[in-house]
């Protein structure tokens, strides 16, 4: 039978984000996962791991909770942007009041010198 020896050292996890930290759990319930079963004759490992456990599930239950939000979030912000159109009419879309304004003042200006390129000043 071969003897091995595990270590428990420190770990800084607060540069982690959330996947990270996440896939270090899973990874680290898998280790244990296979520890427990190894000492079977332990009930200590055992009850731990169950705890263990279900603490995960609550964290990846509210991770998908979180990201479920911030997709939706995107997917509003994207709606926004996807409204005001880049281009003329684009201004008429835009939701900011400030420049929603600016653009109906300044639209007069916008319409006079429309295609003012193909003009001529030649005097016939």
């Amino acid at each position: 039978m071969i003897n091995t020896t595990y270590t428990i050292r420190p770990l800084s996890y607060s540069n982690l984000t959330h996947r990270e930290f996440e896939s270090l759990m899973v990874d680290s319930y898998q280790v244990l996962t296979i520890f427990t079963s190894s000492y079977r004759d332990e009930d200590m490992y055992s009850k731990h791991l169950e705890g263990f456990h279900s603490k995960l599930e609550q964290f990846q239950a509210q991770l998908a909770n979180v990201e479920k939000k911030d997709s939706m979030s995107l997917v509003e912000l994207d709606k926004e942007r996807d409204n005001a159109l880049v281009g003329h009419k684009g201004f008429a879309k835009i939701k900011d009041k400030d420049l929603k304004e600016a653009y109906e003042s300044l639209a007069p200006v916008f319409k006079k010198y429309k295609d003012i390129t193909k003009h001529t000043n030649a005097v016939a």
